[in-house]
């Protein structure tokens, strides 16, 4: 069974349990603590109003604080972005935004294992790790091992070192001729043990991700194996498995067999607890979105200085004196960005501090000879004729105006100036054509008569801002 929700959508407990009880949740407390101590709903406690006895003094609610998809008993619980306007519709049209917004989650945590250089999938769920071996299968097949058996005077690609060491050559005009050669013959192992086990697991995770499987981007396979209890049992499986591994050189098999033998500890027979909820998605979609306009937008933070063709050194005229600028010695582009130095009054210590986090993108534009500040917003504005809503905070503002400060220097050396933006979702933003619509416009008086850039709010179009982040 599967229930639809909106992330930031609040039902009260009653509701909530409702909800879960028409998907066949038996267990509906163990859910609601499973999902509080995973983070993907919130409570709140809200008093009712005057008169009513202490024991209805207090009305718990949950916020939905998740995007993706959960995985609870059988049911399933698929969780929308808060800025998608019309869930049903969507459901109408096979899920196509959720399918989108699936993959863009799954590039997500590819970029991270990349950039963080972590082994993949080590720090998967149960359930991303079946859609993990899920896709797997679709991108390479059912595994395999091949055996190479030398023939002699074959039909393949002669082997000219087992040629060599094996025969002696005539010599005709100095050159050596070879009348016998081993050639080198490929052949599947269909037989191989671990090949069973994979089919088996596929066919185990194709019956319990049935009513996703559309949603996750794949058909159902006919599979013709064996249980995974008639093959052994799970220590016997594991062994053959770790076996296979020793022997297998091949690095994306070794990770297909790795990812086995965690299925096998923590999903064969039901080792683990149906009370734990399975996650494949994200409660921070707002770390998806940064992530999404630093590709976007081509970040170059983290670039190296003396690869971005600018001037570092140079003099900057004021109204009171010349000011030498030097960052010739400085690494990355980030490095521009002075550190917080600490002195100690009373012992006279002075320590330089790590500045922190970033904007998320600056973006060196040599055609408009700018410096191109994007900081990406997971917000839904509401924009009423006296009122907003659901704006970036005063903070975000100043720390958009600091970046800016931040750089002026180089900024001035180089003759660039500055383009300032928040970029947020928008659903079904039509006017996108590629490059974004600017909707909204905030500044700081006094921060404006500093010269500083205003603060443009650039919409995108959701669906084509994930496509250019998926290509």
């Amino acid at each position: 069974m599967i229930l639809y929700l909106q992330e930031e959508d609040r039902y009260s407990e009653i509701d909530l349990i409702d909800k879960l009880k028409s998907v066949k949740v038996n267990d509906v407390n163990g859910f609601l603590k499973s999902a509080l101590s995973s983070k993907v709903i919130s409570s709140e406690i809200e008093k009712k109003e005057y008169g009513y006895s202490d024991s209805d003094a207090k009305i718990r609610y949950y916020k939905i604080k998740f995007v993706g998809i959960l995985k609870f008993e059988s049911s399933f619980i698929i969780s929308y972005p808060k800025y998608i306007n019309d869930i049903q519709s969507d459901i109408k049209n096979s899920n196509s935004k959720f399918k989108n917004i699936l993959k863009v989650i799954e590039k997500y945590y590819i970029d991270q294992i990349y950039e963080n250089d972590n082994e993949s999938g080590s720090e998967l769920s149960n359930l991303n790790l079946q859609v993990k071996i899920i896709k797997d299968f679709l991108e390479s097949g059912i595994y395999r091992n091949e055996i190479y058996t030398s023939i002699l005077n074959g039909e393949e690609e002669i082997v000219w070192e087992d040629t060599i060491s094996s025969f002696f050559p005539y010599i005709n005009n100095g050159n050596p001729i070879y009348l016998d050669y081993f050639t080198r013959s490929k052949r599947d192992e269909l037989e191989n043990i671990a090949r069973k086990i994979h089919k088996a697991v596929l066919v185990e995770i194709q019956d319990e991700l049935g009513l996703i499987a559309d949603l996750l981007g794949f058909d159902r396979y006919f599979i013709e194996s064996d249980s995974l209890s008639n093959i052994g049992d799970d220590d016997y499986l594991i062994r053959v498995l770790e076996n296979e591994l020793r022997l297998q050189n091949v690095t994306i098999k070794q990770n297909l067999l790795k990812d086995l033998i965690k299925y096998i500890s923590s999903c064969s027979n039901k080792s683990y607890t149906t009370q734990n909820i399975e996650i494949h998605g994200t409660a921070s979609f707002n770390l998806v979105w940064e992530q999404i306009c630093r590709k976007v937008y081509k970040d170059n933070l983290n670039t190296k200085l003396k690869d971005l063709n600018l001037e570092l050194i140079g003099t900057i005229k004021t109204e009171n004196s010349d000011v030498f600028v030097d960052y010739s010695q400085r690494g990355l582009l980030k490095d521009i960005v002075d550190k917080p130095i600490w002195s100690n009054l009373l012992t006279n210590n002075i320590v330089t501090v790590n500045s922190g986090a970033l904007l998320d993108v600056l973006h060196v534009n040599y055609q408009n000879n700018s410096f191109d500040i994007y900081d990406g917003k997971y917000y839904s504005i509401r924009f009423e004729e006296e009122s907003i809503s659901g704006q970036p905070g005063i903070e975000d503002i100043n720390k958009q105006y600091l970046y800016q400060q931040a750089f002026s220097k180089l900024a001035r050396i180089n003759n660039f100036r500055f383009k300032n933006y928040f970029v947020i979702p928008v659903d079904d933003l039509l006017e996108d054509k590629g490059d974004g619509v600017e909707m909204y416009k905030v500044s700081i008086p006094y921060i404006s008569e500093l010269g500083l850039e205003d603060i443009v709010v650039i919409g995108r179009d959701c669906s084509k801002f994930y496509n250019a982040y998926l290509d």
